[in-house]
C-alpha cells in the first residue's frame, strides 16, 4: 500500500477514472485536477469484468458512469 494524491476535505469532489480501452489504468481527479495514474491494470485482468465498490462513512456519494466523451 502506498499513499496517492492529496488528502481531501469537506466539499472536495473526487473522481475515480478507469481506462479499459487504451491505457488500462486507474486514475483520480480532485476538484477537476488530474492526479495522475494511481494503478496500472495487470494484463491478466484486461478482458475481465470490473465491479465498482465504495466504502465510506459520513459522506455523500454520486455515481456517474459515462464515457470520456460524456464528461
Amino acid at each position: 500500500e502506498k499513499n496517492f494524491g492529496d488528502t481531501f476535505t469537506v466539499g472536495d469532489v473526487i473522481r475515480c477514472c478507469i481506462d479499459l480501452k487504451q491505457h488500462f489504468i486507474i486514475s483520480y481527479m480532485k476538484n477537476g485536477m488530474y492526479l495522475g495514474t494511481a494503478y496500472k491494470i495487470p494484463e491478466k485482468y484486461i478482458k475481465k469484468a470490473f465491479y465498482p465498490h465504495i466504502c465510506i462513512r459520513n459522506m455523500r456519494v454520486k455515481f456517474n458512469f459515462c464515457s470520456e466523451d460524456e464528461m
